[in-house]
């Protein structure tokens, strides 16, 4: 009957809403992620750009003496913004 197909409709409806949810969801957590992964791997390579123009040779001693000074600091903003030389060469290869 008529109102059969209805129902079938309104399930089906039912279901893409909900899948749009969960994605919406999933994306709205995706860009979060994404949006402090690009800002790690701007704030990376724009330090080793200012790194690389002061100083090409020295490139690396400059990270090495740019360490303790982050170390020391207890903030975990700058310890996040500014990860250590091992996440660096993935993302400068």
């Amino acid at each position: 009957g008529h109102s059969g197909r209805v129902i079938a409709v309104i399930a089906v409806f039912l279901q893409i809403t909900d899948l749009l949810m969960v994605t919406y969801r999933y994306v709205r957590v995706l860009q979060v992620g994404t949006l402090k992964y690009l800002e790690k791997i701007i704030s990376i390579s724009f330090s080793h750009l200012l790194n690389t123009n002061t100083s090409p040779a020295s490139n690396s001693s400059s990270i090495a003496s740019f360490r303790p000074s982050r170390d020391s600091s207890s903030s975990s903003l700058s310890r996040d913004h500014l990860p250590d030389s091992s996440t660096f060469h993935p993302l400068l290869v």
